[in-house]
């Protein structure tokens, strides 16, 4: 991702808002990159705070402990975990893996396999969010949802879309039962005014077979488009 996100500084692009879903650990490259933006974060597994914290005694920004998605409400996340000393702690990079369902009256159930574990999370859509927020342009939006991406940014077409020039989401090159692919983001992003300007940050599978990457979208309008 840095080096997408320094040829966007060379090119003079300087964003006001960076919209940060699904933060885990952080995103590094983004703070180092553009330190005088105005940051929200959202991540809906709590144990993260403490590093979003930290984070934000070097930028600008707050953090909210929930997901975004296409809906607001309740949801079912699952979240491996590591065990040290008979204890859970986050040994993983990702914090939402997937939302097993969804609706008013969901209950918590345990997996019986160790590292497992089922919660409740609540979620709401960046239109919402953002409905009484002012978004100072420019805006750029990064989602790390782990498959679910695509919900996050059908519930920002009404209005945070619009606002946004950058858009970094990770993506599955053919996605799976429950979640789109590359082709899917592409036609969506299209239709909602985007290019995809670049691809970074493969990960593979140990066969090879491309198992992710980071697909970054720019505003057709944008001057950065063209610019080099």
């Amino acid at each position: 991702m840095r080096n997408f996100l320094n040829s966007l500084k060379s090119s003079g692009f300087k964003p006001k808002t960076i919209i940060d879903g699904g933060v885990a650990h952080g995103t590094g490259d983004l703070y180092k990159t553009f330190p005088d933006a105005y940051y929200y974060l959202f991540e809906p597994i709590k144990e993260f705070t403490p590093f979003i914290s930290k984070n934000l005694e070097k930028i600008k920004g707050e953090h909210h402990i929930i997901a975004i998605s296409d809906k607001e409400g309740k949801a079912l996340i699952r979240t491996p975990w590591e065990w040290k000393d008979d204890q859970p702690y986050l040994g993983f990079g990702g914090s939402s893996m997937f939302w097993d369902n969804e609706g008013p009256e969901l209950k918590e159930k345990e997996f019986e396999q160790v590292g497992q574990r089922t919660r409740i999370i609540e979620q709401t859509t960046l239109d919402i969010f953002f409905k009484n927020v002012p978004l100072e342009e420019p805006v750029l939006l990064k989602t790390d949802l782990q498959g679910y991406d695509l919900k996050a940014l059908q519930g920002a077409t009404k209005t945070v879309l619009k606002k946004c020039e950058i858009v970094i989401s990770e993506i599955s090159p053919i996605g799976s039962e429950k979640t789109e692919g590359i082709t899917e983001y592409t036609v969506f992003m299209s239709d909602q005014g985007f290019v995809c300007a670049d691809i970074i940050d493969p990960l593979r599978y140990e066969n090879e077979r491309l198992m992710q990457v980071d697909a970054c979208f720019i505003k057709r309008s944008s001057d950065f488009l063209y610019r080099k």
